[in-house]
């Protein structure tokens, strides 16, 4: 049985889905999205770092200061519930500076890999290389190509299985007959196709 590769050039799905002048101003509207999102999560994060800096060096806030009274009278149950939930708020604003630095990085990466022409597709189950059958050669290479470009978090295969979030298959998911699996590189939870076979 020959097996056939079609290496996926960014634009290659032109024909596919609209005409080329359509395709080009589905790009632009890609970055301009991209920059308003990225200035965005620019200033979230700037605020969200300037809150955390605050609160980690600034006076201590309400519950701080009522830890230290509850101290002073000796009320350890008071003095403890308001610690926690001092420690709590540091711990919720760090991991928001966190999440919001996380966004912006995958945000820009988004953009990059626009501006290069990969265009992102519909989002659909997608199952972890581990539960792929036999992927050939010309698509692992593909693979080798988009990792050392950096862009991507991660790879799947679509091949019609129901899988979770994790890119684990459903146990009684199977391959469907008759369909060509997708090589994807995932942002985030954007996809970008990269190869397919036959």
């Amino acid at each position: 049985m020959k097996t056939a590769i079609v290496s996926v050039s960014p634009l290659a799905v032109n024909s596919v889905v609209a005409a080329r002048r359509d395709i080009d101003h589905y790009q632009r509207s890609l970055v301009e999205q991209s920059d308003d999102r990225i200035a965005d999560l620019e200033e979230r994060l700037l605020k969200a770092r300037v809150r955390l800096d605050e609160v980690e060096k600034g006076p201590p806030d309400g519950h701080q200061r009522a830890k230290e009274i509850a101290e002073r009278l000796g009320l350890r149950g008071q003095a403890y519930d308001h610690g926690m939930a001092s420690a709590a708020h540091v711990r919720s604003l760090r991991r928001r500076v966190v999440l919001l630095a996380r966004d912006l990085e995958q945000a820009l990466r988004f953009k990059v890999a626009v501006e290069a022409g990969h265009l992102p597709m519909p989002r659909l189950p997608a199952v972890r290389l581990e539960h792929a059958s036999t992927i050939p050669v010309e698509a692992l290479e593909s693979v080798e190509v988009a990792q050392a470009s950096g862009l991507f978090d991660e790879f799947r295969i679509i091949d019609g299985r129901e899988a979770d979030i994790y890119g684990t298959p459903r146990r009684d998911a199977r391959a469907h007959a008759g369909r060509d699996p997708i090589l994807v590189g995932l942002i985030g939870r954007e996809m970008f196709p990269l190869a397919w076979w036959r």
